[in-house]
């Protein structure tokens, strides 16, 4: 049995899309790392990695934000699961644009699959 999902990283993000998520999420729910490819001085675009604490709040707010960020167009995202038991694996959260559902719930439902958390769950949200 897997161990289930404490943190959500997400990473090559702008300042832009710091402030947008520390504003969505609040400091209790999301830390950034500063990535150490980007260098600002040299005209490069820093990134950071956000560490988004698992809560259904988050994984809803996160899922707004991922569809947001690419305009509700199709797109493809990586982002890291980090198990309670300090365990990663790499996932993709994908949007064709072609499902008849909505794509803020088609990608909710693909980061709780990648948390493990219970359909059921997403219901009371």
């Amino acid at each position: 049995m897997t161990s289930p999902a404490s943190a959500i990283r997400v990473p090559d993000l702008t300042k832009l899309d710091e402030l947008e998520l520390q504003k969505q999420l609040g400091s209790d729910s999301v830390a950034f790392e500063k990535d150490k490819h980007g260098d600002e001085i040299h005209g490069e675009i820093a990134t950071a990695t956000a560490i988004v604490v698992v809560s259904l709040a988050a994984l809803r707010t996160l899922s707004v934000y991922l569809v947001k960020a690419h305009k509700r167009k199709k797109f493809r995202r990586r982002v890291e699961i980090v198990r309670k038991d300090n365990s990663r694996k790499i996932v993709e959260i994908e949007y064709s644009g072609s499902s008849s559902e909505e794509p803020e719930a088609e990608v909710l439902k693909q980061l709780a699959l990648a948390c493990d958390v219970d359909a059921k769950d997403l219901a009371k949200l």
